[in-house]
């Protein structure tokens, strides 16, 4: 339960056999090359030794690898394999997902189904343009006319539309009236208009449109056809139905390709670890004959990575990181069961400084205490642990998602053990669905506390649980720097202070008040020790004392430990109150579920992101050194496999 200690390897091997190291190096998975510029002067260049140029290579992959994206994208709506969150995900050895046998073959068909996917594109628009096409002839399909004719040099011809709500005899009777010699037809009728053919001598043709302007007429016909509206029908019916053709040869295709599904996930996978390798390689030092790597391993593992480099013939030198380099050094956390789902928590906020203190132990008793005080409900802890298990049973997670399944999993727990302390199963729950069924209902065991009752109690106990999470972490604090040879410097950083916290204490219960004088006198003698003067002194250490209320609005903030125990009680209480209104168990159950559910989601929310801040600001304030950079070997990349390493 630490941070893991990192060792520094640097390689120099004969250029032959680069390619092949790193092939063994993404094997093993255990080594990260280190950029030249974090690596101090005398080991970056010299005259023999220049930086790798960018292998092209890698560009390839990742332009491959989208490929691949594109591919499988296309495919997955036809897959007929399970899939779901609660789908494990295979397993494959590295060697499997860098073995590049049938890589080609994979990439002609992620290619072929980019093709298919643009041309299904095509066909969608094409489709969307004929429809619409045939939904401008369809109105026309009775007229025998072509919908381009236009008439004689004398006679015209004219298609249009008016709306429907007008009577046809009322627009008959307003070009009777004002164009005898025109003659109306109408065609059909349909989505509100009345599609009409109008035949008159091309000298009315002003005096025609006159009269029809009343009618909201509109020239709407397809005009650049030249045949009858039924044999453009036809032809459109006949390239729909081509079109459609084409799509279900396609689609057809494509139901082939998805037995080629794990082939194209192999090597889009082969792919993003082709270009990291590219990557990494290009921070490989070289000359005429050899090349020289940098990188950082775990300790624990250094005989893995020697029988590693065993099989080359290369100069290697293994040495622990010099303090200067700590910045660079990568960090990685070793947990057990119990702390590691708090790994989440950690990278949410930052990893520790390769020199500074792993927080997952010291910081899971109180998360876990925390969050089940906020939530207390033996119902809801029973949901939380019903949840992780068949999740963790089911998907077997691994990972960020797996750290958030057993962080959920410590968390029900704890909320079950709280819950039990104030006798609440789904709130009040028990009691209000006894009298439903005719039944009386007694606690089983009197609550050690009720937190709709004993609120005060809540309060002053979230703030003593405040306290004791702050002195924890000055002493966590103290106990580093003693570690680091600067004793004096810890004692003088936490001793003062918690002399006044007790005289505050001492004082506040009518005991005494000399230890709270006592305390200030301590602060106000250590706290200015970094100013050379002693005026300086005793100036930095009077101002300190203003750091007091610092203290005081941290332990503060632990009242929302209260506040969210209250608050989710209270709407948990207030929903059941609801549901028993009807005096029903039938109507009682849907309407509880509901509300529960919603409860649940919003406290399961309020609590994490509380208990968050508290350890965020409030606990790590006091000791944490963040800044570190996760541990990233080269290793296999898989975006649909978990990695088996030997």
């Amino acid at each position: 339960m630490a941070i893991t200690k990192m060792r520094k390897l640097r390689v120099i091997a004969v250029r032959a056999d680069c390619e092949r190291l790193f092939h063994e190096l993404i094997l093993l998975g255990l080594v990260e090359p280190a950029n030249p510029s974090a690596l101090p002067p005398d080991e970056r260049t010299s005259a023999e030794l220049v930086l790798s140029p960018k292998s092209s290579s890698g560009e390839a992959a990742m332009a491959q690898a989208h490929v691949f994206v594109r591919a499988l994208d296309v495919i997955a709506p036809y897959l007929t394999e399970k899939s779901g969150i609660f789908t494990p995900r295979a397993q494959l050895a590295p060697e499997i997902i860098l073995d590049g046998g049938d890589y080609d073959a994979a990439l002609e068909l992620a290619e072929r189904l980019d093709e298919i996917s643009a041309r299904l594109r095509h066909i969608s628009m094409e489709e969307t343009r004929e429809g619409a096409r045939l939904a401008a002839l369809l109105p026309w399909e009775r007229m025998t006319l072509p919908l381009g004719e236009t008439g004689t040099a004398r006679v015209g011809v004219m298609f249009g539309s008016i709306s429907a709500s007008v009577h046809l005899l009322a627009a008959e009777r307003a070009v009777a009236d004002h164009v005898p010699r025109a003659q109306i037809f109408e065609i059909s009728q349909a989505g509100g208009v009345r599609n009409i053919s109008l035949i008159y001598w091309r000298d009315d043709e002003s005096a025609l449109l006159s009269a029809l302007s009343g009618f909201a007429f509109a020239q709407t016909a397809p005009r650049d056809e030249r045949s009858t509206a039924r044999e453009a029908i036809s032809r459109v019916r006949a390239r729909l139905e081509a079109l459609q053709s084409d799509r279900e040869n396609l689609i057809s295709e494509i139901i082939e390709s998805t037995a080629h599904a794990d082939r194209l996930r192999r090597a889009y996978d082969r792919a993003l670890t082709i270009a990291a390798r590219d990557d990494c390689a290009a921070l490989v030092l070289e000359s005429d004959a050899t090349v020289s790597m940098t990188g950082w391993f775990p300790a624990r593992d250094e005989d893995r990575v020697m029988k590693m480099l065993a099989k080359f013939e290369c100069a290697h030198e293994v040495s622990d990181p010099a303090p200067e380099e700590y910045p660079f050094v990568p960090v990685r956390l070793d947990n057990n069961a119990l702390t590691r789902p708090l790994n989440m928590v950690t990278e949410m906020y930052s990893l520790p400084a390769y020199d500074g203190v792993d927080p997952n132990p010291l910081m899971a008793p109180f998360f876990i205490l925390f969050f089940s005080l906020m939530m207390a409900d033996m119902g809801y802890g029973l949901l939380m642990v019903l949840a992780a298990l068949i999740y963790r049973f089911k998907a077997k997670p691994r990972g960020g998602i797996g750290s958030f399944a057993g962080m959920l999993l410590l968390c029900g727990i704890g909320t079950i053990i709280a819950g039990a302390l104030t006798v609440s199963f789904f709130g009040n729950a028990p009691a209000l669905i006894a009298p439903l069924v005719g039944l009386s209902y007694t606690p089983p065991y009197t609550p050690l506390f009720d937190p709709m009752r004993d609120t005060y109690a809540l309060l002053y106990g979230a703030l003593a649980l405040g306290g004791v999470q702050i002195i924890t972490g000055m002493a966590i604090n103290m106990i580093k720097k003693i570690k680091d040879g600067h004793a004096l410097d810890g004692i003088c950083s936490a001793v003062p202070w918690w002399i006044l916290f007790a005289g505050i204490g001492l004082g506040a219960l009518g005991i005494t008040w000399i230890v709270t004088i006592a305390g200030v006198a301590a602060l106000i003698a250590t706290q200015g020790r970094a100013s050379p003067s002693i005026p300086g002194k005793i100036i930095g250490g009077i101002a300190s004392l203003y750091n007091i209320t610092g203290f005081f609005g941290d332990v503060l903030s632990y009242a929302r430990i209260m506040a969210l125990m209250l608050a989710g009680g209270a709407i948990a209480n207030a929903f059941n109150e609801i549901a028993a209104k009807p005096g029903s168990v039938i109507a009682f159950i849907p309407i509880a579920v509901i509300g529960h559910a919603l409860n649940l989601g919003l406290n399961l929310i309020g609590c994490y992101v509380h208990d968050l801040r508290l350890q965020c600001l409030e606990y790590f304030g006091k000791f944490y050194k963040d800044g570190g950079r996760a541990f990233s070997p080269l290793r296999v990349i898989s975006r649909h496999y978990d990695i088996i390493n030997k």
